[in-house]
Formats: C-alpha cells, sequence, structure tokens
C-alpha cells in the first residue's frame, strides 16, 4: 500500500495537471514507473469509494447517530491492522 506521502503528491500533480488520473501526463510529470502510478492510483479509487458509501449509509443521520457508525469502523480498522501485524510475525 503506498504511503500518504505518495498519495499527496500523486493528488497535487493530477490538480497541477488538470487531468483525470487516465492521463499519461501526471505518471510522468510524477516520473513514476506504470506499476507505483497505478498502485497509487488504486488505493485512492479505493479510499473515494469507502467515502461514497459512508455518505449513502448515513444519509439523513445525525451526527450524534453517525458517531457509531464511525467508531464501529474505526474498530474494523484497528481490528484489522492488529490482524496483519500478527499474521506477519506468525509467517516469519
Amino acid at each position: 500500500m503506498p504511503d500518504q506521502e505518495r498519495l499527496d503528491e500523486f493528488l497535487e500533480t493530477l490538480e497541477k495537471a488538470g487531468s483525470p488520473a487516465r492521463n499519461p501526463a501526471p505518471r510522468e510529470a510524477l516520473g513514476w514507473d506504470d506499476p507505483l502510478y497505478e498502485e497509487v492510483k488504486a488505493e485512492l479509487g479505493f479510499e473515494a469509494k469507502l467515502w461514497l458509501t459512508a455518505d449513502k449509509l448515513r444519509n439523513n443521520m445525525d451526527a450524534a447517530e453517525y458517531k457509531h457508525v464511525v467508531l464501529g469502523l474505526i474498530f474494523l480498522k484497528y481490528i484489522a491492522g492488529s490482524f496483519e501485524e500478527h499474521r506477519a510475525k506468525l509467517q516469519l
């Protein structure tokens, strides 16, 4: 998974180029090879889909109610990270 610095750099370059991600100009401006560019682009696409899904789920929910959804997602993220960490230790 790309780090936050690469994601930010990718978004800045897209903004400067005024161009969609499928255009080769941003990749060339970044100087990245195709696999790295595609990995970062895919990560951003996943995050965008996740936010759209969260917006649909939230709908007309009050912020006081929505906090339970957010806290649940944060917990799931924590558990997933913890699982991956333990899994990596076991594979060593």
